[in-house]
């Protein structure tokens, strides 16, 4: 069973098996599994092991970069969190379209029903850094406008105004 056929009709037991019935037979004998495989399965399961040392770093240090330059917990709270929302908006859209296979027929794909392993991690990586790009170059603005003597809620609108253009052709 699990084995693949011999050229003389046989079957070929796969090494897991051997290795299941032969090591316990030798007294102090280690053994491992190699290959593909192997290597995607320790890759997956290192990836899962530090995927929230990662998001946890990637969001303090959002948090402390962006109170430094603004001075503001408020404005380093909300990037924060307005960035992690729409990173996690990007992984609803993943999983709908790669694992639940919605819009196959619109865009002309069989989905395998699964999302390749390091995609999350790279995904987070650059959306999260793409989202805070664009939240430094809208709050600047804002901040311009501010320094400029306009009031705050004038500062904001005109801050969101002048960037909208560059933010959503970026």
């Amino acid at each position: 069973p699990g084995g693949a056929e011999a050229p003389d009709g046989g079957e070929i037991a796969d090494g897991a098996e051997i290795a299941d019935a032969t090591a316990p037979a030798v007294a102090g004998v280690e053994y491992g599994v190699g290959g593909k495989v192997a290597q995607g399965v320790d890759f997956t399961d290192h990836l899962e092991r530090r995927l929230p040392w990662v998001v946890g770093f990637v969001l303090l240090l959002t948090l402390l970069t962006m109170g430094l330059i603004f001075r503001s917990p408020a404005i380093a709270l909300s990037a924060t969190v307005l960035n992690l929302l729409s990173a996690a908006a990007s992984f609803g859209v993943l999983v709908l379209v790669f694992q639940h296979t919605w819009a196959e027929g619109l865009l002309d794909f069989t989905s395998s029903g699964a999302v390749v392993s390091w995609l999350p991690l790279f995904l987070f990586v650059v959306l999260f850094g793409l989202s805070m790009d664009y939240h430094v170059f809208v709050v600047s603005r804002i901040r311009e406008a501010a320094a400029a003597g306009l009031p705050t809620r004038d500062a904001v609108r005109d801050g969101i105004v002048r960037s909208a253009g560059v933010v959503t052709s970026a």
